[in-house]
């Protein structure tokens, strides 16, 4: 009992210290600059889930609340066909191809934190070359102003991710749920509470209509997670939920981890305490690693990336030998040798050296080479790891063929300028690994 207070209250002083130091930094440095984009909607427009909403209905809401909250909605993309920014960074339901019956399955995309449903487009594009019926959902926050994580919760992913599973009832008989990072996260929670739900344990909304989800459900049969964020990769991560409170209290600025220009059209660079927070809280709803009384119900296939700073790959690891079944498979990218012991992982080179790849990243995965925006000869350059010139410059030097792909580890930048790499180069073995893995189900 005593050594539990001494080690309770040591991390209460931890707390405190880091707490007083960011106070102390955040009075000498030079005061960001707050934008409009900074600012949340006062209160954040909210879509009202039910089993009424149609999923069409949907669309159109959710249209309208990003027409009217993003400045840069109406913006035509020149190297994405001319649609809008709208287009590109809202969700939707992709064409059936032509002389294709009624689907049996169906395929939801879940994109991740800051990110918008852009960013599991390319995934869109190949499973509707299918017979099979694909949507994407977009959850709250996001797709309009950075600040509009400022007051978004978990909760609100998770109702509005699991409203977009439950839009599949009476459509489709199967379910495969596609996931990217945060999106990945939610797919797993949904799937345990599923199995949950015959005995009213756990609801499936809490912020939508008070009415439960009578209709016949789809069958979720797998489960496909990219880059998921079963651990946040920094240890100061749970920290974040009271650095907000203190910035509500005292400094708004302190809200923010990082205060960007946020040129990226298809997803924010600037980024939240809160939004930080809840993904930190979403991620220990999945208890334990090693918690092997509660296997994720359905077989999944996993891709991640061992170069991965936005999550820790090791947690990942350990999460799919302990609680998953033996038709889950993973895919992992790695720059050296790696011996997992587990013969359900495929452990892929990473590296290229003709092309100056020194590995993958945490947001390279969905994404194809032949994306408009962030592929190989795409119209963003992920550089905002530099700050200052003249490293930036280089970075963004479109004619700077010196320039490395990777992940921002420190590994990577002792060897040179890095662009995060934003693009997978293995994005064909891995959408035929992940074909194979879904005709299984």
């Amino acid at each position: 009992m005593f050594k539990q207070k001494i080690l309770r209250y040591r991390w209460v002083v931890l707390t405190c210290v880091i707490l007083a130091i960011i106070l102390v930094f955040a009075s000498i440095r030079k005061p960001p600059n707050l934008a409009e984009r900074h600012l949340p909607a006062q209160p954040l427009p909210a879509i009202h889930y039910s089993e009424s909403l149609s999923y069409s209905d949907y669309l159109r809401q959710v249209r309208g609340l990003i027409a009217s909250r993003n400045p840069r909605a109406s913006e035509v993309i020149e190297m994405a066909d001319g649609i809008t920014v709208l287009d590109a960074i809202s969700p939707k339901q992709w064409p059936m191809k032509a002389g294709c019956d009624q689907p049996a399955l169906g395929i939801l995309l879940i994109h991740g934190l800051s990110d918008g449903p852009y960013a599991i487009s390319d995934l869109g594009d190949h499973f509707s070359q299918s017979c099979v019926l694909v949507r994407s959902v977009l959850l709250p926050g996001h797709s309009t102003v950075a600040g509009d994580l400022a007051h978004v919760s978990y909760q609100d992913w998770i109702d509005a991710s699991s409203w977009a599973m439950e839009s599949f009832s009476g459509e489709v008989d199967k379910l495969v749920v596609v996931g990217f990072s945060t999106g990945a996260t939610l797919a797993i929670d949904y799937a345990i509470r599923k199995q949950n739900r015959e005995a009213n344990r756990v609801p499936l909304i809490k912020t939508g209509d008070s009415r439960s989800f009578n209709g016949d459900s789809s069958q979720v049969v797998g489960l496909v997670l990219l880059s998921p964020a079963i651990a946040i990769k920094t240890s100061a991560a749970f920290i974040t939920r009271w650095v907000d409170k203190l910035g509500v209290a005292l400094y708004e600025p302190l809200r923010w981890a990082a205060i960007r220009d946020d040129l990226d059209y298809a997803k924010y660079e600037s980024f939240h305490m809160n939004a930080a927070a809840q993904i930190y809280m979403l991620t220990k709803r999945l208890g334990s690693t090693l918690d092997m009384k509660h296997p994720v119900p359905v077989p999944v296939f996993v891709v991640a990336s061992e170069q991965d700073t936005t999550i820790d790959t090791s947690e990942t690891i350990q999460f799919f030998h302990n609680r998953t079944d033996q038709q889950s498979e993973m895919l992992l990218y790695a720059s050296q040798d790696l011996q997992t012991g587990d013969s359900r992982i495929e452990v892929r080179n990473s590296a290229n050296v003709e092309d100056k790849i020194l590995s993958q990243s945490h947001i390279s995965i969905p994404n194809s080479p032949a994306n408009p925006h962030y592929g190989k000869n795409g119209d963003y350059f992920n550089c905002v790891h530099y700050s200052d010139d003249p490293q930036l410059s280089r970075c963004l030097d479109r004619n700077n063929s010196d320039v490395l792909y990777g992940e921002i580890t420190d590994k990577n930048t002792a060897q040179g300028i890095v662009r995060r790499i934003s693009w997978n180069p293995d994005y064909e073995y891995m959408m035929n690994r992940i074909d194979q893995f879904i005709n299984t189900l």
